[in-house]
């Protein structure tokens, strides 16, 4: 037997009428079973719930995202802004005769630039820079070996009219722009290294201080540019440069270490002696340092400090007498050490890769038995 149905023309809820009764019933059509809550039976209400549920997941995420990227995207501008409005106010007091409106020109060209890219994943203007990332992730291969130290840098009062070229190290985006924007701006007297690597060009290697001023994370970047006695700064420089719109002394934004340290940059001060002298030889005896240095950069390292490599098949008796200094890993067999070099030196001492990276850090050779096997 089949009862009529009737709709609610109001709400849609509708209703199976018998003799005595009206019951309210599923709003799904086809549905005949009884209405529990919003119109609908046990069973559709179960999909509508999980449904309903999903949807809520998806949109708070949604929700979460937009929210994220709109302070982010506020926190950038309003950090661009305080730097572009504290810097033309610092140029407006100076008594020298800078071009404020010149300056201010460079921080619009650079606001617009960033704002540009604030949401974009990539930076197109600056594809070579990307290629510093991880740099000590690099092959070896494909590194530059240059045991050539760099040329005398020009005494300070030629400072604005020297050429200086950069190399860095994690920077982060709006410091990547930052750097494009003092590069084109003093194209004329600054360029970049080749492939943002340290080598015999290099003058400068530029590293983010943010979070701990005048501090950087000890890395193969900061051993190279170290051996290489060249400035280690603050991206704070390149910031300074453009605020003053010249290239200024560099010597207040040098990088003193790591947080254990405090003297790294007395280290390029003090280098005009060789590291090591003649007298003292390395072996290299392992195939990288903690996946970080090659075999081929221990090498470089070496030759910058003043040292020789070993080379059994020009030994003379001579050299017999030097001091040898092999570099091995922590675990390997001292004893197949002894056999492999006792023969050729009187005067061996095996060592692991600390031991060098540290002297050159402190521009002073540090204890053998620190570092002995």
């Amino acid at each position: 037997m089949s009862y009529p149905i009737e709709t609610n023309n109001i709400t849609g809820q509708k209703y199976i009428v018998d003799v005595t009764r009206r019951r309210s019933i599923c709003s799904v059509d086809g549905c005949m079973s009884q209405a529990q809550r919003n119109s609908l039976c046990t069973k559709h209400l179960r999909s509508y719930d999980r449904t309903k549920l999903a949807n809520r997941t998806v949109n708070s995420k949604t929700c979460q995202n937009l929210r994220n990227q709109q302070c982010s995207m506020k926190k950038k501008r309003s950090s661009i802004n305080q730097w572009s409005k504290s810097s033309t106010n610092q140029l407006s007091n100076d008594k020298s005769n800078i071009n404020v409106n010149q300056i201010k020109e460079i921080f619009s060209e650079f606001q617009h630039c960033l704002g540009q890219n604030l949401n974009a994943e990539t930076f197109p203007e600056t594809k070579q820079l990307s290629l510093e990332i991880d740099a000590d992730t690099i092959s070896e291969n494909s590194i530059e070996y240059d045991y050539t130290n760099p040329s005398s840098l020009l005494p300070t009062k030629h400072i604005e009219h020297r050429h200086v070229s950069i190399a860095t190290i994690y920077l982060l985006d709006e410091q990547w722009h930052q750097l494009d924007l003092f590069i084109k701006h003093f194209s004329q007297y600054a360029s970049l290294s080749n492939n943002l690597a340290v080598n015999s060009s290099t003058t400068h290697l530029v590293v983010d201080d943010s979070s701990h001023p005048l501090q950087c994370t000890l890395s193969k970047k900061i051993f190279q540019a170290v051996a290489r006695r060249i400035f280690i700064v603050s991206i704070r420089w390149i910031e300074e440069c453009l605020m003053r719109n010249k290239i200024i002394d560099e010597t207040p934004f040098e990088i003193h270490g790591d947080a254990t340290m405090s003297t790294m940059h007395l280290a390029r001060q003090n280098s005009i002696v060789p590291l090591f002298s003649s007298s003292v030889s390395f072996a290299i005896d392992c195939a990288s340092f903690q996946k970080a240095l090659t075999r081929n950069e221990l090498a470089e390292l070496v030759i910058l400090s003043g040292a020789t490599l070993f080379n059994s098949e020009q030994l003379s008796t001579r050299d017999q007498s030097k001091t040898l200094l092999v570099l091995a890993d922590a675990i390997a067999d001292r004893h197949q050490l002894e056999n492999k070099y006792k023969s050729c030196h009187m005067n061996v001492k095996f060592l692991t890769p600390g031991f060098l990276l540290k002297s050159i850090i402190y521009h002073q050779q540090q204890p053998f038995e620190d570092f002995e096997l």
